[in-house]
């Protein structure tokens, strides 16, 4: 049978009352820490949760799949809350007074039944309540029925601020009503239209161009009248109902356009070939003070009325022509030098130049370097020009190639070069043949290099999938050395991503789902790479028993192919990796030949696993020296695993290297189900596999079978190395490596007073790896869900955390760390004392908060207030710079 899934699709619900209530309520003189309100599971049976249950995530739930129309209810189950007793609540909601209904008390592990709203959504709450009921716990969840409604729901003009569009959609529209005219004046050359569908699944398309609900659509208005064509495809593809909004633009006097000061058309152009620049690289906005503050453009390309543009310029690129076209035929536009004060404010500009026929070349565009150009249609009062529109030029490091279509993707990966970023940006389906890609059964297929300054970027945007028509074809494969892979979603085929000799190369935020073979493959020499925030999906749906076949990722190659590929795929780097049911085969498959490799924060979903799976086992590692740490592995399904882990020798003989040797498995979290399922079993073919720290669900104890096992009293700790980037006295960049230590320190009172002398992380030059003081060790100790505390070895029995509780700080402010002791404080299942292991693109990780991930570990300069040289640890808004990545020195 084949078993392919649908797509799962995230769900907003938008319930006035869930706006209102969320999170967990506090009221003076009492403390949510007190009690631990949190559910321990929650599920729908019959049914997946999007994402899957975590305690800590309150919401909104969907389900992965529509329900049937037929189905006018469901049944779901929550776990016990951690503090036991406490009274839970379910209820539906509303969007009305007083937004919920149908509330019922709802007891641990017994199923209750919800009905559902017939066609759309429907949302729960869950909430957990104190004695009195007035602390609270709220879980959302919404589910949806397929609909075969297809009305609009909603339709919005952006008209720049001008007031200029008569409309209000509450007031003007009426979903049986088809047809609208709408009279605006000649000054609004340019108009956004958005619109939203009755209901939220169906399909929005505005002049036969796909949209999305609420996403607005610009253009330039002609005179007279101006068409826009809204079309909504219900959820069930049955019908369809259309919508007609004439906006008819007034013609100007001959008055009215000699005072008009906008242009029609504005155009820019590569110096040395004269091509169009994409529009993609022209980032438009409505007023300069949205570029210079929020950043963000609300379109590409030109529009009469935004008066601002930011233009990216390829590295190989020094000039740019462009070509400007004043609404009055009359007007002379002229182009100069805009001046800025220190807040970047526009304050003039000067050294004006005629653009005769409206064209100018703007020339020395520097790398790195905003170059900012203003272009006036007319003077003020006083006679000094005024600045309607504002060009700033950005030449990047490196060159930019858009691939909007397979084709142009094929064609951009075989002339790739160093220094090149190919930008995908939007679903591209190929063709699967040498003449196409360069390489039968391959889609999208590369084989260049970068260098270690000037790698080779591949970069998705927006809705970037890449995809086959060809079931057992591979979606992407690239050899060579420094490719930067990052933003893409792989799907259907044989096998989503082949790394192939892939050398010195990151692999970072990826998306792979619906495979029929494997989901990721690293072979023949793929080394010295960084894999990480992956997730994988709906693999193995065509593979069957004895092929080798169904695993999620798969890092090296079987010794019966070696003499055609390398069998070294070494040193290569996992962190943050998610593999969710359902797999077919094995989560990961670490082949004989391959050293060396780390596996860290990896959470794996076994529940799907079948006979495809070789041994009946999650994880197979027949390599040298690989290590598993810090992650977490899940088993809920009917077919129980030989084994979580089993650590073998290659089948082939004749090898002359022994494998499956001193393989690492520590500091994770095993849910298994069967009590006699081991967590590790080492066959008796293979020598020395270190286990220790490894726990299991309540109850359970953690077994290991095999003569090979060597368990530690503790898992490795690590020293955590980062660089310090300084200013010394002869005002000159410099480098320094530093390692992280706790230390006491005195701090001071705002008078220079002593006021105590707490422990905190602080930086001090690295000992040498053979003899490193406790206060240079560090331990991450795994908790279920995979995130870590971090603790000191001179004192392991406190975590590292915010002194002041962390839990929320704004981007502008920090927060020092200190050391809490175990059960000494109300904190100890407080989130903020738990972080998460995120690897950068080059191996590195970062430790972020697990409360708020918009916040991690870092290191900033402690301040008059401590006595510290050197930066101390606080946490901070996550910008991703050195001071928050830090490198794992593993310690014997």
């Amino acid at each position: 049978m084949h078993r392919r899934l649908s797509a799962i699709v995230a769900v907003v619900f938008t319930s006035l009352f869930l706006l209102a209530c969320e999170g967990t309520k506090e009221l003076e003189g009492s403390s949510t820490i007190n009690a631990d309100y949190r559910l321990k599971s929650l599920s729908v049976t019959g049914y997946e949760l999007s994402p899957s249950f975590d305690p800590d995530y309150k919401g909104p739930y969907t389900l992965t799949e529509s329900l049937p129309l037929e189905v006018e209810s469901i049944e779901i189950t929550i776990g016990e809350t951690f503090t036991k007793g406490l009274r839970v609540v379910a209820s539906k909601a509303t969007t009305t007074f007083p937004f919920i209904t149908n509330s019922q008390d709802v007891s641990p592990d017994v199923p209750f039944t919800m009905v559902v709203d017939r066609r759309g959504d429907t949302g729960f709450i869950i909430k957990v309540l104190s004695d009195d009921g007035k602390q609270f716990l709220e879980y959302r969840l919404t589910v949806n029925q397929v609909s075969n409604v297809s009305t609009l729901g909603a339709v919005n003009f952006d008209d720049f601020g001008s007031g200029a569009v008569d409309w209000d959609t509450g007031d003007d529209f009426d979903d049986s009503v088809f047809e609208y005219n709408i009279d605006v004046p000649f000054g609004l050359c340019s108009i956004g239209i958005n619109a939203y569908p009755t209901n939220r699944k169906a399909s929005i398309s505005i002049n036969e161009t796909a949209t999305l609900a609420g996403a607005f659509e610009y253009v330039n208005l002609a005179y007279g009248e101006n068409t826009f064509q809204v079309d909504v495809l219900s959820e069930d593809e049955s019908s369809t109902d259309s919508y007609v909004f004439n906006i008819n633009r007034a013609t100007p006097t001959d008055d009215e356009l000699a005072g008009f000061t906008r242009l029609d058309d504005l155009s820019f152009f590569f110096n040395s070939t004269g091509a169009e620049l994409p529009l993609a690289d022209i980032s438009a906005y409505q007023r300069y003070d949205d570029l210079r503050f929020s950043g963000s453009p609300f379109a590409t390309g030109f529009y009469c009325l935004a008066s601002t543009y930011a233009i990216r310029v390829n590295n190989d690129q020094v000039a740019i022509d462009l070509s400007a076209l004043p609404s009055n035929p009359d007007v002379v536009a002229k182009i100069g030098n805009l001046t800025l004060n220190s807040t970047g404010g526009i304050t003039g500009i000067t050294d004006l130049e005629d653009m005769p026929d409206g064209e100018y070349t703007v020339n020395d565009i520097e790398v790195g370097v905003p170059l900012y150009k203003g272009i006036s249609l007319a003077s003020n009062e006083d006679g000094d020009p005024q600045v309607n529109y504002v060009l700033v030029f950005n030449r990047l490091e490196n060159n930019w190639v858009y691939a909007n279509t397979a084709a142009e993707l094929q064609a951009a990966l075989k002339n790739a070069a160093p220094n090149q970023a190919i930008i995908v940006t939007a679903p591209l389906v190929g063709e699967s043949d040498e003449a196409s890609s360069g390489m039968e059964g391959v889609t999208f297929y590369g084989t260049a290099s970068g260098t270690e300054e000037e790698p080779i970027l591949l970069r998705g945007i927006g809705s970037a999938v890449l995809s086959t028509e060809q079931d057992d074809a591979t979606v992407l494969q690239l050899s060579g050395e420094y490719w930067d892979i990052s933003g893409l979603r792989l799907t259907a085929g044989g096998t989503a991503f082949v790394a192939d000799a892939l050398l010195n190369s990151s692999l970072d935020s990826l998306a792979i789902d619906s495979s029929g073979q494997r989901g990721l493959v690293l072979r023949n020499g793929s080394s010295n790479n960084s894999i990480s925030k992956l997730s994988i999906t709906n693999i193995g749906l065509d593979a069957t028993p004895n092929t080798d076949s169904g695993e999620a990722i798969v890092l090296g190659s079987n010794a019966s192919e070696w003499g055609n590929v390398s069998s070294a795929n070494d040193n290569n780097f996992f962190a943050d990796i998610v593999v969710e049911a359902p797999v077919y085969g094995e989560l990961l498959d670490v082949k004989e030949g391959v050293s060396n490799n780390r596996f860290i924060n990896f959470i794996g979903t076994a529940s799907a696993l079948t006979n495809v799976a070789e041994e009946n086992a999650a994880i197979i590692i027949k390599g040298n020296d690989t290590s598993f740490s810090n992650s977490a592995l899940f088993h809920g399904g009917s077919n129980p695993l030989e084994a979580a882990v089993i650590v073998k020798d290659s089948s082939t003989e004749g090898l002359e290297e022994a494998w499956g040797e001193d393989n690492r498995v520590f500091s994770s979290y095993f849910e298994l189900g069967s009590a006699e399922t081991d967590v590790v079993a080492a066959r008796d073919s293979v020598s020395k596999v270190l286990v220790a720290e490894n726990s299991r669900e309540e109850g359970q104890e953690v077994s290991y079978s095999g003569a090979a096992i060597d368990e530690l009293e503790h898992a490795p700790y690590y020293q955590l190395r980062w660089t310090y980037t300084y200013v010394d006295e002869q005002d000159q960049n410099q480098t320094r490596d530093l390692c992280l230590v706790k230390s006491t320190v005195s701090e001071f009172d705002g008078e220079g007073v002593v006021i105590g002398e707490p422990k905190i992380v602080a930086s001090q030059d690295c000992d040498d790896v053979s003899s490193v003081r406790d206060e240079q060790k560090w331990a991450f100790k795994g908790q279920s869900d995979g995130s870590v505390l971090l603790r000191n070895v001179s004192q392991l029995d406190a975590r590292v955390a915010a002194r002041t509780g962390g839990l929320f700080v704004s981007s502008g402010e920090s927060e020092l760390l200190g050391f809490f002791v175990d059960g000494e404080t109300d904190l100890d299942d407080a989130s903020f004392m738990f972080w998460w292991v995120r690897s950068t693109s080059n191996g590195e990780i970062m430790l972020v908060n697990k409360f708020n991930t918009n916040f991690g570990l870092t290191m900033a300069d402690a301040g008059s207030s401590l006595d510290a040289d050197l930066p101390v640890g606080t946490i901070l808004a996550n910008l991703n710079v050195a001071a928050q990545r830090f490198t794992l020195i593993e310690l014997d």
